[in-house]
């Protein structure tokens, strides 16, 4: 009879004899955390070796799957598993699958473990990379050295046709913006014919921005470009920071570069409407304070 097809369940009249009960017992107790050790194994394998004077099927398939196991004399983890399966073969319907519900959660415990590990493996690899990486930087000079994509670069209709005139190993120019209001690591990052393309990302400009205050030198180059699904262009930089000896190579100065303003003609029109109304409200505002301070 093919193995697949052995019957080796214990049935009702296996399961009222003293070693029927006996044998369930220990199988429950083997399976219970949903893992077969190797000593969990010896102990099965040595109940088995017992003349209990009973021929019920599995045992007999119980002890050639353990003896398949020890065969090479290295029992690995998926032997052991296949082992539980086997175990749950035998059970009775009822208790198997509380068996079965057992073993699938240690196994998923078992694997979110090992992929913890691996990641932590990972993650300590990376860390030693990085190490070695900032050392050989150090000695080369080398402060700072990573690519991101340009921010804003799509925002504004003369930032989207200067990167479409772009190609890559284009240099660009970083100019330090420690007057800006919204960051005082804010870099703006100036095409080849000083048109602007966008600002460094933040993280990135919070890290580079102390080394420019500083005067280290800056090589900014275009790395690649990225088209968005919509066709739009967003340049990927590349900057390298060194120790400059001759003072700073990038602008440590506040642009007063005006930004463009995009939309309807109606639109720009209710939008320089609102601009004079706030102005009209600030010199009244400062009128009304003039004149009580004359009081």
């Amino acid at each position: 009879m093919p193995e697949e097809r052995r019957q080796v369940t214990l049935s009702k009249a296996h399961r009222a004899t003293p070693v029927g009960r006996q044998l369930i017992e220990l199988l429950v107790e083997l399976s219970a955390d949903g893992i077969v050790s190797r000593d969990e194994m010896s102990r099965l394998r040595a109940w088995l070796e017992i003349d209990h004077g009973i021929d019920f099927p599995a045992l007999p398939f119980l002890y050639e799957t353990i003896d398949q196991m020890s065969s090479d004399g290295d029992i690995t983890e998926d032997e052991l598993d296949l082992l539980a399966l086997a175990i749950e073969r035998v059970l009775p319907k009822d208790i198997r699958l509380g068996a079965i519900a057992t073993r699938k959660q240690a196994r998923e415990a078992r694997r979110a473990a090992l992929r913890e590990t691996q990641r932590q493996a990972l993650i300590a690899t990376r860390s030693a990379e990085r190490v070695t990486r900032d050392a050989e930087r150090a000695r080369a000079g080398v402060l700072f050295k990573t690519d991101f994509p340009i921010a804003g670069a799509t925002r504004f209709a003369e930032r989207r046709e200067a990167c479409e005139r772009l190609l890559e190993g284009d240099i660009v120019t970083l100019e330090r913006e420690p007057s800006n209001v919204h960051d005082s690591n804010a870099i703006l990052v100036l095409g080849q014919d000083e048109c602007e393309l966008g600002y460094v990302r933040r993280e990135e400009a919070s890290e580079m921005a102390p080394f420019l205050d500083a005067g280290a030198e800056a090589d900014a180059r275009i790395h690649r470009l990225w088209a968005t699904p919509e066709g739009k262009i967003v340049p990927i930089l590349m900057v390298t920071i060194r120790r400059g000896e001759a003072g700073p190579s990038v602008a440590v100065k506040p642009t007063t570069r005006r930004r463009p303003l995009e939309g309807t003609p109606e639109a720009l029109k209710a939008t320089r409407r609102g601009q004079g109304c706030a102005t009209a409200v600030c010199i009244l505002l400062a009128l009304i304070l003039a004149g009580i301070a004359a009081l």
